[in-house]
């Protein structure tokens, strides 16, 4: 199954906001999947880019997605 990486706009927008540290790197199994949140992961080989400007890539409505093969590794 292929994992997906996208940003959450509205998490640093609010980070910027308030002041806050909120995680907003999401990283998800699938293209629906629960996403898990953090700030920082190493990309696998083989990872690229993806970007569609007529349809969300994902459910959640992300269009600039990064693809891996593989389980990013989460830092923190």
């Amino acid at each position: 199954m292929t994992w997906y990486i996208n940003v959450n706009k509205h998490t640093i927008r609010d980070n910027a906001l308030r002041g806050t540290d909120e995680p907003p790197v999401r990283i998800s199994r699938g293209k629906s999947g629960k996403g898990r949140y953090c700030h920082e992961a190493v990309l696998p080989a083989g990872s690229k880019i993806l970007y569609n400007s007529q349809d969300p890539i994902l459910k959640c409505g992300a269009r600039l997605v990064i693809e891996c093969p593989t389980k990013p590794e989460v830092i923190r």
